[in-house]
């Protein structure tokens, strides 16, 4: 493997196989947590090989909508799709998935089918940089506080699951986490999921709960913590879903040639959390 890091955050690594992620996922999961977001650039695997490669970081979690949108021969792998009689559209809003699991995802997956050659891209911030940088009145105001989380309404592009859906993963009202994450495995602190299915920091009302948030997220997607990932066909994108913020940027929902987008999607929660 040849390995190529980007700016500011990200690595692509070069002529990787299956087995070399297989028989290597100390190191790949050490190479993750240093540089946030690994690209492995033409990457050949089938089905059965990306959900091998999902299962050997930890446990599988499935979509919520699975049933709808996943690949009938594997549930692992979600469709998000341009044409939505195939899949799902990705939503436009930051987000880090499924943080309305009392223990969500550590890694998200993304491999890429058909790549749009108009908008399509994916954009992420790094939110340890984002705390690292974090002004001390405003680190002071987030730390120790907790917030609840669940799934959000108001993705407009996005099928929400129903209750029997949620209740499938386990899911049954709020879940909590913290605003400030320490990091499953590196340890290291984060911002943790101010957009997407949060909603309401705990022993706050509303009001000076979204001036909270308004204040982290504004501060959260500076330019200098975002990296926007133009994709080619086989790619296949593995992050750190614990502290890296994510979005679709300029997907269209048409089935016009050069706005096609298929991707494939994985999740998984690392094998020492239980």
């Amino acid at each position: 493997m040849r390995t190529e890091p980007i700016k500011p955050y990200g690595v692509k690594i070069h002529d990787a196989s299956v087995n070399d992620i297989l028989n290597n996922i100390d190191n790949i999961t050490e190479l993750m947590m240093q540089h946030k977001i690994l690209i492995f650039k033409n990457f050949d695997a089938t089905p059965d090989e990306l959900v091998a490669i999902n299962r050997a970081f930890g446990t599988p979690i499935r979509h919520a909508k699975w049933r709808q949108n996943a690949l009938k021969t594997h549930p692992e792998i979600y469709v998000l799709h341009n044409d939505k009689t195939k899949g799902q559209l990705s939503p436009e809003i930051w987000h880090i998935d499924q943080s309305f699991l009392q223990l969500p995802p550590t890694f998200s997956f993304l491999y890429s089918i058909t790549v749009a050659r108009v908008g399509g891209t994916t954009i992420f911030a790094d939110q340890s940089l984002a705390y690292k940088n974090l002004p001390i009145e405003l680190k002071k105001k987030a730390t120790g506080k907790v917030a609840a989380h669940k799934h959000a309404t108001d993705y407009a592009m996005a099928a929400v699951p129903t209750q029997d859906e949620l209740e499938g993963l386990g899911v049954d009202g709020y879940v909590y986490h913290p605003l400030i994450m320490p990091h499953w495995i590196s340890g290291e602190n984060c911002i943790y999921s101010v957009y997407g299915h949060i909603q309401q920091v705990l022993g706050m009302d509303q009001a000076a709960s979204d001036k909270l948030l308004e204040e982290l997220r504004s501060h959260a997607i500076k330019d200098e913590y975002v990296y926007e990932h133009h994709w080619e066909e086989r790619d296949f994108l593995v992050w750190d879903n614990i502290s890296m913020l994510h979005s679709a940027k300029g997907t269209i929902d048409s089935v016009e040639e050069q706005y096609s987008r298929e991707l494939w999607r994985m999740n998984s929660r690392h094998g020492d959390i239980q």
